[in-house]
């Protein structure tokens, strides 16, 4: 996971799941490709994009995510690529050295007012949280540590403590079907 917030204009490789990418249109500029639209199929795919904006504070359904965005734009990168319906939770890296770090998670777009639905239009946002801002804490719920009260892989329980006899061992692991369980 990216140690450091990202920074306006640098290049990110984007992965998703969602809608796949269907015939161009020209909403709102006639006889000129304005967008796309979404096909009717999902697919795992990737694309490119650059950092159009960083260390946002986006507030949605009372909750502020510490947050990144692109801009889908005309000759934009290579492989310029936007989120679409089904995307969210999609992994956003960013290329350091001879691999690749974990920058953020895609969870949101934003359109235009009276955009068709189903469609990716240019100038159309996708939003990232920044994991360099949650990284502690990911790092806390991801990493092994019996007794933090977050389960991992190689626990087979963790009670939030290393007491022994309480059913859950010291060492996070099931104690004896005798045990007498307190928890």
């Amino acid at each position: 996971i990216r140690t450091h917030p990202v920074s306006v204009a640098e290049p990110i490789l984007m992965v998703g799941n969602g809608r796949v990418r269907a015939g161009a249109t020209n909403w709102n500029k006639a006889g000129s490709i304005s967008g796309y639209l979404w096909s009717k199929r999902k697919g795992l795919r990737w694309g490119t994009n650059v950092v159009s904006g960083a260390e946002v504070d986006l507030v949605a359904f009372g909750k502020t995510t510490h947050s990144f965005y692109t801009n889908f734009t005309r000759g934009g990168t290579r492989h310029e690529a936007h989120a679409t319906t089904g995307d969210s939770g999609g992994p956003v890296f960013t290329r350091t050295g001879d691999g690749w770090e974990l920058a953020g998670v895609l969870y949101a777009t934003k359109g235009f007012a009276g955009q068709p639905n189903k469609s990716t239009i240019y100038g159309n946002l996708t939003y990232v949280s920044d994991l360099s801002f949650y990284r502690d804490q990911v790092i806390a719920v991801t990493t092994h540590s019996c007794g933090n009260g977050h389960f991992t892989i190689d626990e087979q329980c963790d009670d939030g403590n290393t007491i022994a006899g309480d059913c859950c061992s010291a060492t996070c692991q099931f104690e004896a079907a005798t045990t007498s369980c307190n928890d």
